[in-house]
C-alpha cells in the first residue's frame, strides 16, 4: 500500500511519518482547527468527558437558579416573614457559585489531563455532599415548622 500525500495526511491528521508511532498506528486528531497540537484518541475521550462533566456543573447550576427563582416568587406565601425570599436568593447565589465552582473544575482538570496529573479532589466532594445535606435537612426544618 503506497504512503498518502502530505495533503491527505493534513486532512487526516496523521502524525508525520518521522514522528513517534508515524506512518501508521495510532491515529491522532487535533483538538482546535486553530490549534495544530494533536492528541491521542484516549486523551481526546478525557477532553470530552471533562466537557459532559462542565455541561452537567451547568445544567445543575441553572436548575438551582431556576428553582430558587421559583421558591422566591411562588412557592411560599408572604406570611413567612421573608424567609421564603431570603431562601429563594440563597438558591439563586448558590447556582451562580455551582457554575463558577464547575467551570473552576473543568479548567483544573483540562490542565491536569494535559499534562498527565489528574488527581481527584476529595475535598470538594466532601464539601459539595455536606452543603446539600445541610440544605436538604434546613429545607425540611423550614417545612416541619412551617408546614
Amino acid at each position: 500500500m503506497s504512503e498518502p500525500s502530505d495533503r491527505a495526511r493534513d486532512d487526516r491528521l496523521l502524525p508525520p511519518p518521522d514522528a513517534p508511532g508515524g506512518g501508521g498506528g495510532e491515529v491522532a486528531r487535533s483538538v482546535a482547527p486553530r490549534d495544530r497540537r494533536t492528541l491521542p484518541e484516549a486523551a481526546i475521550r478525557d477532553h470530552l468527558a471533562n466537557e459532559r462533566t462542565l455541561l452537567a456543573w451547568q445544567r445543575t447550576a441553572l436548575t438551582v437558579v431556576g428553582l430558587g427563582f421559583l421558591v422566591d416568587r411562588f412557592a411560599f406565601d408572604s406570611a413567612d416573614g421573608g424567609v421564603s425570599a431570603l431562601l429563594g436568593m440563597g438558591l439563586i447565589v448558590l447556582g451562580a457559585a455551582l457554575s463558577v465552582v464547575g467551570l473552576q473544575r473543568y479548567l483544573r482538570t483540562e490542565r491536569e489531563i494535559d499534562t498527565a496529573t489528574y488527581r481527584t479532589s476529595i475535598l470538594a466532594h466532601l464539601f459539595l455532599t455536606g452543603a446539600i445535606v445541610a440544605g436538604a435537612a434546613a429545607l425540611a426544618l423550614y417545612l416541619v415548622t412551617n408546614g
